[in-house]
């Protein structure tokens, strides 16, 4: 969906997002609208209704015509729309895991960096070994529980990609 095509987009998008279209009239999308921006005027309102007739038009949503009268229209969500959302889930999803997996990956390199540097305190004395084992094994298993949760990650990634 384009955003210059449709009148008050980013404030559909969000809706569409947050928000199971069923039955909803006009003043539905006006009151989510207007509850995220009160500074809304008649002019947007009109743009609501034109945005409302594109939605129909390519297919987001459709007018439920069993409840819905000449005056009045109740709109629904199509399997389009559904899709759409999902897609916004999982791109958001994505997002959060590369910015999480990156933080990840730089306590790792961190944790390498300790590793290091306490084994060549044990280079240096032979008599440190015995005590500074231990905190590097703890480390190593630190390291291995983070990568598991980065797998992890990656492994949520791969089914939403399949879902979609």
């Amino acid at each position: 969906m384009s955003p210059l095509a449709l009148p008050l987009f980013d404030e559909f998008m969000e809706i569409f997002e947050n928000c199971e279209i069923l039955n909803w009239e006009a003043k539905h999308f006006w009151g989510k609208i207007k509850s995220n921006a009160p500074s809304k005027t008649l002019e947007d309102r009109n743009k609501m209704y034109k945005a409302l007739s594109i939605l129909v038009n390519i297919g987001y949503l459709e007018v439920n015509k069993k409840d819905s009268s000449t005056k009045l229209h109740r709109y629904i969500e199509t399997k389009l729309l559904k899709k759409l959302r999902c897609d916004l889930k999982s791109k958001k999803l994505v997002s959060y895991f590369s910015k999480k997996k990156t933080e990840l990956l730089f306590l790792i390199d961190i944790k390498k960096d300790n590793i290091n540097f306490l084994n060549s305190l044990c280079r240096e004395n032979k008599e440190l070994e015995y005590i500074l084992n231990d905190y590097i094994f703890e480390i190593e298993f630190e390291i291995g529980k983070t990568e598991l949760n980065i797998k992890l990650m990656e492994s949520i990634e791969k089914r939403q990609k399949i879902k979609l």
